[in-house]
């Protein structure tokens, strides 16, 4: 099945495309929620896009593995082994490392901050935020480089012609 932006790209790898586009901004809507101290709007948008993230990561595996067209064009060139394989590792390494900084960054927040006798309330820790705006920012440059190599990779394999 063809993808729907008008390259040679199946349907998924599209779909994955606008998920890498969309996971960014989904973030920072979740850091303005935070600096206006709408923390349980920031709580929800994080672990949406975190959410957003897990499964296009995980489906996109799967699909990877099982379904996914090879790249014949790239095969032989200069550029599958100078360029495309090293970017694909890249990729990999970062995608699941904002999946890991993601994880612990939210079950974190939701120990420390949210309190387990009064749910709707919600109270930062003495030196809380500090620690969370590193791992925050760990997690989006992690995003970042995720979003960054998978539209290169995308660009590699089904827009470029070589």
């Amino acid at each position: 099945m063809s993808g729907f932006l008008g390259t040679r790209a199946p349907l998924f790898p599209d779909v994955v495309v606008v998920a890498l586009v969309v996971v960014i901004p989904l973030f920072l809507i979740g850091v303005s929620l935070a600096k206006r101290k709408r923390l349980r709007a920031h709580l929800a948008v994080m672990q949406a896009t975190f959410g957003v993230l897990a499964v296009v990561v995980v489906a996109f595996v799967v699909w990877a593995r099982l379904f996914a067209p090879g790249a014949p064009h790239l095969e032989g060139t200069w550029l599958h082994g100078a360029v495309y394989r090293p970017l694909i590792f890249l990729h990999i390494v970062v995608a699941l490392s904002s999946l890991a900084l993601g994880a612990s960054t939210i079950l974190r927040a939701r120990r420390r901050v949210i309190s387990p006798e009064r749910p709707a309330e919600v109270k930062l820790p003495e030196g809380y935020r500090g620690r969370h705006h590193l791992e925050g920012y760990a997690t989006l440059s992690a995003l970042i480089l995720t979003s960054g190599s998978g539209l290169a990779i995308y660009y590699l394999r089904y827009i470029w012609v070589g």
